[in-house]
């Protein structure tokens, strides 16, 4: 088992996906610091007013947060989002399919015929990957804010070596996820989709919706109950800020709740839809970790934008997936049509599946040559 451990490291270290990997990881995890710090001074939220951006009095709470962020507190808000989940998720993916997809697997059989073996060997291989991607990750929101005038209040090294202890399991628990629907498969479509759907909190969307959609819930009833929509009212100060934020007067004052799970099932449906095309489109061009960069680049600016809620937010799906991002509080008239959502999810997934079909035509399935 060591011997194949020790192969399947030397393997990693070799894989330009692992490389492609932590540079997007890189890159995005800089661009979170760059956004922190735009929302966190004070003059750049005053230009972004002047300009036209809509400030509200919780982005200057948020702001002020984040101006009196520990360390801890950074690390919490950035790296506990979801974001190294997806990542590790595509990465040992990525990795383990190789095997497959290359036929080097046959060989590996053939020389350690024990299963058991390869799947511990794999299993300790994915505690290796979650463990440098954690680091990385770390490393730069440790390190990367006071290139940009953050200065977060500094915490005991022990609590941060701890912290990242915590980090790492249940990345590596993922990991494993990921490594399972691989060896059960043998293809890399359910592992990347479901770690782009669990790892960015989707799933948990979802099944909330579908919970709350069953006859006993509210929903049902010709409007929102009075804790959806008076809940800092009733509590007080017991009130949670991150529950306040879950349902917007944008949401429930322009809609009721049965159209709003409606709209929204439909809007993420074709939000998977267009990710999914951009997967195809680029696995058939060969160049797959070109199309995974890019759907997680399309979410992830996408949703630095939301949180900025820059006007360029508009060019990205995460937008368009957001129901009530199309209304404002008040006024019924709409910030942006839902037609305009639909049309632009429809045609960038027909745009990349006309790709896909014509690189296809190109491919001669007769040659295993074709194919990586």
């Amino acid at each position: 088992m060591f011997n194949m451990l020790r192969m399947d490291l030397q393997r990693l270290f070799k894989s330009r996906s692992f490389y492609i990997i932590l540079s997007v990881t890189a890159v995005l995890l800089v661009m979170v610091t760059v956004m922190a710090y735009a929302v966190a001074d004070p003059e750049m939220m005053d230009a972004m007013e002047a300009q036209g951006a809509e400030i509200t009095e919780s982005d200057r709470i948020m702001s002020e947060y984040i101006q009196n962020m520990s360390q801890l507190d950074l690390m919490h808000e950035t790296l506990g989002s979801g974001f190294l989940l997806v990542m590790t998720g595509i990465g040992m993916t990525l990795f383990v399919n190789g095997d497959f997809s290359s036929g080097f697997v046959k060989n590996i059989c053939c020389v350690q015929p024990r299963r058991v073996d390869y799947v511990l060997a794999k299993a300790l291989t994915a505690g290796v990957y979650s463990g440098i991607i954690t680091v990385l990750g770390a490393a730069l929101i440790l390190s990367s804010p006071y290139f940009y005038g953050l200065r977060p209040q500094p915490c005991a090294v022990p609590d941060i070596l701890g912290y990242v202890v915590l980090l790492w399991l249940p990345h590596w628990a993922f990991a494993l996820m990921a490594l399972a629907l691989v060896l059960l498969t043998r293809s890399t479509t359910l592992g990347i989709i479901l770690s782009l759907v669990a790892g960015s909190g989707l799933t948990a969307v979802l099944l909330g919706t579908a919970l709350c959609s069953l006859p006993y819930a509210p929903i049902t009833g010709p409007g929102w109950s009075a804790v959806a929509t008076d809940y800092a009212g009733l509590l007080g100060e017991a009130a949670l800020k991150s529950v306040t934020t879950l349902l917007p007067k944008n949401l429930y004052q322009q809609m009721g709740p049965g159209a709003a799970v409606a709209g929204s099932f439909l809007l993420l449906f074709l939000c998977l839809l267009l990710m999914g095309a951009v997967l195809l489109a680029a696995s058939l061009l060969r160049v797959k970790p070109l199309g995974i960069a890019a759907d997680t680049a399309l979410l992830l600016v996408g949703a630095g934008f939301v949180i900025l809620d820059s006007p360029w937010m508009w060019g990205f799906p995460c937008a368009h997936a957001l129901t009530w991002l199309h209304y404002h509080p008040y006024f019924r008239a709409l910030v942006c049509p839902l037609w305009v959502s639909w049309l632009y999810f429809l045609l960038g997934a027909a745009l990349m599946t006309v790709l896909a079909c014509v690189s296809a035509k190109r491919r001669s399935f007769d040659s295993m040559l074709e194919f990586d």
